[in-house]
C-alpha cells in the first residue's frame, strides 16, 4: 500500500537558518548534516531547525567526549559546563 503524503500549507520551502547560539563545533556539525541531507536529496525546511540544532549539538558533544576518552584512556568523568563524558578504558590504565 503506498504511503499517503500530506502536504502542509504551513511549511515554507528553503534552508533553515543556522542558530547563532551553537558552539563552533556544533556549527560545523550543522553544516555537515545539512550538506549530507542535501546531497542525499532530502529536502529540509525551516521547520527542521530545532531537530537539526539538537542533532548538531549532540554530535558535537559526542565528538568532544570521544576526544577526551582518547586522551584519558581510563574511566573518567569530564565536566565542562553541561557536558559529562564517561568511558571505560583499558583496565591497566586506571588510576
Amino acid at each position: 500500500m503506498p504511503r499517503i503524503v500530506k502536504k502542509s500549507k504551513d511549511l515554507v520551502a528553503g534552508q533553515p537558518q543556522r542558530p547563532t547560539n551553537l558552539s563552533a563545533r556544533a556549527g560545523a556539525e550543522w553544516d555537515r548534516i545539512v550538506s549530507e541531507l542535501t546531497v542525499s536529496g532530502i529536502k529540509v525546511t525551516p521547520a527542521h531547525r530545532a531537530t537539526l540544532s539538537q542533532a548538531a549539538t549532540i554530535s558535537a558533544d559526542i565528538a568532544e567526549c570521544w576526544e577526551r576518552v582518547q586522551m584519558d584512556g581510563a574511566v573518567r568523568i569530564a565536566q565542562q559546563e553541561r557536558l559529562f563524558c564517561v568511558a571505560q578504558g583499558p583496565v591497566g590504565s586506571r588510576g
